[in-house]
């Protein structure tokens, strides 16, 4: 009785996978159906599963908007200082002093509301608590791509809490 109980748990635990395993098995799968020649996939390195928390600008609406404000607010203040600058190296004749001062002002107060924005987004990082959202892990591998050249990459795949899918890839650029 003792022996099947033996052999009934050394089953039960020795058929568990690792962690690192079921990341690399999804992974393979992934490959698959991505690369332009899976024959040719050779792994040269895959890190260990680290913690993957959601990010506190990109995984809520809030801030996702955020940030896009604060991408729209630059651009702005960006757009505007350029017009400025070019309108200053007209000739003297052709500038407008009220057309400038006008332009100087607009431009101070977007650059006030990008202050702001960066302040509020500092605010929110610091008082944000990390939420577990799954897993990430980085590989690096060769592969042919479509010209038929095997070349070497190096990609942090996104990987659900459970581990039963990747949620992201990201190629890393070295």
């Amino acid at each position: 009785m003792k022996k099947i109980l033996f052999i009934g748990l050394f089953f039960l635990f020795g058929c568990t996978f690792t962690k690192q395993q079921k990341a690399e098995k999804l992974i393979k799968e992934y490959m698959k159906h991505h690369l332009n020649d899976y024959d040719s996939y050779q792994v040269v390195n895959t890190e260990k599963p680290d913690t993957a928390y959601k990010d506190y600008l990109v995984d809520d609406s809030t801030g996702k908007s955020l940030f896009s404000l604060l991408l729209a607010q630059k651009g702005l203040v960006n757009l505007e200082d350029s017009l400025l600058t070019a309108y200053e190296d007209k000739p003297i004749d052709l500038q407008s002093e009220p057309y400038i001062t006008m332009s100087e002002k607009r431009l101070n107060k977007n650059k006030e509301k990008l202050d702001g924005l960066v302040s509020l987004i500092k605010e929110r990082k610091d008082s944000y608590k990390k939420i577990f959202k799954g897993w990430s892990i980085t590989q690096s591998y060769r592969a042919k791509n479509g010209f038929g050249a095997l070349v070497l990459h190096t990609e942090i795949f996104q990987i659900d809490s459970a581990f039963t899918q990747i949620t992201d890839v990201e190629e890393v650029n070295k």
